[in-house]
């Protein structure tokens, strides 16, 4: 197994692990602050009509006591922009490994520098949020987006 391949299966797994977390923590928002939308057309019935020992077994599972540490719309919102990017990423990544081509010295680090952006990038749209000025949430996106425009050229002007 190359370094690159290492670099690829652990960036999965850090990506799947992020995204586990969000979904927690979209959860435990949820059951915290009573907010069941989901941005489908309407609230369904049996997102507002929950027996009470299973919410209240819900809410320990959960750890739904405490701060409210972002809003539903902020979890969810990362949420979608990880499913708009992270797959194509991946994708990308795992052609390029298995494609012959000559891997760049570069993609090792870079697909880790696309994981960290990736956190980073979720840590602040969803705990830092508005503290801090943009360009901070941007830049763990940039990041991350340029490593992904990187690596596709990487393996277009090969094609050439």
């Amino acid at each position: 197994m190359s370094e690159f391949d290492v670099a690829i299966a652990q960036c999965a797994a850090g990506l799947a692990l992020k995204m586990a977390v969000l979904h927690y923590m979209t959860l435990r928002t949820r059951f915290q602050t009573g907010n069941f939308t989901s941005g489908r057309q309407g609230l369904l019935k049996e997102d507002t009509e929950i027996v009470a020992p299973v919410l209240f077994t819900l809410k320990l599972f959960f750890c739904a006591y405490g701060p409210v540490l972002s809003t539903v719309e902020r979890w969810t919102g990362c949420i979608r922009n990880a499913n708009e990017n992270e797959p194509y990423f991946m994708i990308l990544a795992l052609a390029f490994a298995r494609s012959g081509l000559t891997i760049p010295s570069w993609a090792p680090t870079a697909t880790y520098l696309y994981l960290a952006g990736r956190i980073a990038h979720a840590f602040v749209y969803t705990i830092i949020q508005d503290r801090l000025p943009q360009p901070t949430r941007g830049s763990g996106w940039t990041i991350a987006f340029a490593i992904m425009i990187a690596m596709a050229l990487a393996v277009l002007a090969q094609q050439a």
